[in-house]
């Protein structure tokens, strides 16, 4: 293995670390549905004001998004 290769593995075990904490947040591992909304936050009262149709979806999405970014700058669009 050369340099450059040693140096491209070193990059991609960071960058799995942060697969891992960005797993660990989005899917539940932490924190038991950490999608659900939380009865009487305002993202409670935004879904009850739009129902059928939940806000909260839309900020879980833009959130996760946002995470990504942080976690894989490099392949944020």
């Amino acid at each position: 293995m050369d340099e450059e290769e040693e140096r491209h593995l070193r990059a991609l075990l960071v960058l799995l670390e942060r697969v891992k904490a960005l797993s660990e947040l989005t899917t539940g591992e932490r924190t038991p549905a950490p999608w659900e909304v939380q009865p009487e936050s305002e993202l409670a009262v935004d879904d009850a004001q739009t129902h059928p149709y939940r806000v909260s979806h839309a900020a879980w999405i833009a959130a996760t998004g946002l995470l990504q970014g942080w976690v894989t700058p490099d392949l944020a669009c």
